[in-house]
């Protein structure tokens, strides 16, 4: 378990080498982090979502959106301006892949002194005015035997589709009759009489993973990434279906892979990050 805090501790080292070297500019979080992450051995009230560009900590009601403001390879540098009158939050993390772990997937590790709370997580307070790096403000110096870290799991899947989606539908694709949502299943009824059954996978927000399992073929699944985005008065229309990934089968609206490979939103839907391609749904 201890293999990933060393992973980091290199990583560090070498950061804090390299660290007047050119970084790219901008910050986009690693298309692997962005997930739903819980603390091992920290119950269910701590957990991070990370985001393309943002990191998402809550503690019960305790709830603070940080904007990434800086990266260098896996070490992100996150502030949350006017956390309180004046003052800004910012936090100094790195992240690193655990290889020997049976639930730990990384290692997050707080590279800055203490904050405010004494959760890896707690943020320190700097002048809204005060400009940091990751040169200035994270801090490669402190001995490892002082550094706070821990252990993180993906969250398990929490899909269900909310009451608003509850029901039946019709749906502008050429070939379907309707479109129903039940709990955490979606049921495609197409004009030639079949039923394609989707369970809810992975969520994030109102973008979800959709997998028929055995279909097209016992040998394959196949899945879909979709946006509900509410449309608001239009007479019509209810919802847009937003596809977000590209396609090889029933004219690009699924996406057919091996039966049984592990499908992740910030991985697998390859249009998450740009325009998609809408369907609308309408009583």
């Amino acid at each position: 378990m201890r293999l990933g805090l060393l992973l980091t501790m290199t990583l560090v080292c070498h950061a804090a080498i390299m660290r007047h070297t050119h970084r790219q500019k901008g910050c986009v979080t690693s298309v692997r982090l962005r997930d739903k992450w819980r603390f091992c051995n920290q119950g269910r009230r701590p957990f991070i979502r990370i985001r393309r560009g943002a990191l998402i900590f809550r503690n019960g009601r305790y709830r603070v959106r940080f904007k990434c403001v800086e990266s260098f390879r896996s070490i992100y540098l996150f502030r949350k301006s006017n956390y309180k009158e004046g003052l800004d939050a910012v936090v100094c993390l790195g992240f690193s892949y655990v290889a020997d772990s049976n639930y730990a997937e990384y290692t997050i590790t707080r590279l800055m002194g203490p904050g405010i709370g004494s959760h890896v997580v707690s943020p320190q307070l700097f002048p809204h005015d005060q400009a940091v790096s990751v040169n200035t403000t994270c801090d490669f110096q402190s001995p490892k035997e002082r550094r706070q870290y821990a252990f993180l799991e993906r969250a398990a899947p929490g899909c269900k589709f909310p009451r608003q989606l509850q029901g039946s539908w019709n749906f502008t694709y050429l070939h379907a009759r309707s479109l129903d949502f039940d709990g955490r299943r979606m049921v495609l009824a197409l004009l030639d009489g079949q039923r394609l059954v989707f369970t809810c996978q992975t969520r994030d927000s109102n973008r979800y993973v959709l997998i028929s399992k055995g279909y097209p073929t016992g040998q394959q699944d196949s899945f879909m990434c979709v946006h509900f985005i509410p449309v608001r008065d239009d007479p019509f229309y209810s919802f847009v279906f937003s596809r977000l990934n590209s396609g090889n089968f029933m004219d690009g609206l699924l996406r057919v892979v091996k039966k049984g490979q592990v499908i992740r939103l910030h991985q697998n839907c390859d249009w998450l990050d740009s325009p998609a391609r809408p369907e609308f749904m309408y009583p």
